[in-house]
């Protein structure tokens, strides 16, 4: 399962290139990759980041 974190956080990562339009771009598997958000109890997160699910490991 796919861990999510607050977009809040996902501004503060190394990886993170851009967040525009509900979508942020990362660059965790050194190319560009789409993420997308999703608003929960109208606060903003990252859904299936990738170094949240590393971190689970």
């Amino acid at each position: 399962m796919s861990k999510k974190i607050s977009l809040e956080e996902c501004l503060k990562c190394v990886h993170h290139i851009s967040f525009r339009e509900g979508t942020v771009m990362c660059n965790y598997w050194h190319r560009e990759e789409q993420r997308m958000t999703q608003f929960i109890d109208k606060i903003p997160y990252l859904i299936n980041c990738p170094k949240a699910d590393e971190d689970m490991r």
